[in-house]
């Protein structure tokens, strides 16, 4: 970043000494986020709970003001189906407005109008996924389209966040995969190592954990996981 100053002539120069910086894009949502943070733990039957918080929204343009937030959560598996989904926090109340087998819409009313001055506030849900993940390649052509046999849980980020982090908890060592992080803009895939990130395998707890600075607007993060060709949970 570097400062400029208008001399007596009229013209600018520069003042100071220039000095690294972040350019990040705005929401035109007009909020953002401290951390972003989505925890999946994969059962052994296929089982997924998942975890999603918002921790220390807050608006950033000046005259903004936010009312309601909206949620939306499909999944794509055939026969997939969600349960269990709770909503909490502090400075806010969810209304369902569609609830189906593969699809919940809702939105967040906040309990005041939020603007610029207001303080931070934190949102959570969480939900099941009931037979909507494949454990194996077998799994994954009966429930979908031809492609790769991979799974995956991605965030897209739709406002500013200082942080994501995305955490998968696998069932057990038996279930053998090997996670990678991925990053995709407008349905192009983009190196991780162009975002300043942290990647952790911890093979022996079975555990893959994604952190990304600053993640860039407008881009889906995930962590997907590899499948093997056949899988028994209760063996």
């Amino acid at each position: 970043v570097q400062l400029y100053r208008a001399n007596q002539n009229g013209e600018f120069e520069p003042f100071g000494d220039a000095k690294p910086g972040t350019l990040r894009r705005v929401s035109a949502l007009g909020y953002s986020a401290m951390l972003l943070r989505k925890i999946v733990r994969v059962g052994g039957d296929g089982t997924l709970h998942a975890t999603f918080i918002k921790q220390g929204m807050r608006i950033e343009q000046p005259g903004k003001e936010i009312r309601v937030l909206p949620i939306r959560i499909v999944t794509t598996a055939a026969g997939a189906k969600i349960t269990d989904f709770k909503a909490q926090s502090s400075g806010a109340n969810f209304r369902e407005i569609i609830r189906a087998d593969a699809t919940i819409e809702g939105e967040w009313r906040l309990n005041e109008v939020m603007d610029s001055k207001s303080p931070p506030i934190d949102l959570e849900y969480s939900y099941t996924l009931k037979s909507g993940t494949a454990m194996s390649k077998a799994d994954f052509a009966r429930m979908y389209p031809p492609g790769a046999a991979e799974e995956s849980t991605n965030v897209v980020m739709t406002h500013s966040a200082q942080t994501l982090k995305i955490e998968v908890f696998f069932p057990t060592a038996r279930f053998v995969t090997t996670p990678s992080a991925r990053v995709e803009h407008l349905g192009t895939q983009i190196q991780i190592s162009a975002l300043r990130h942290e990647w952790t395998w911890d093979l022996p707890a079975n555990r893959a954990e994604l952190v990304v600075y600053d993640p860039p607007l407008d881009h889906k993060i995930s962590i997907a996981w590899t499948l093997p060709d056949g899988w028994v949970a209760s063996d």
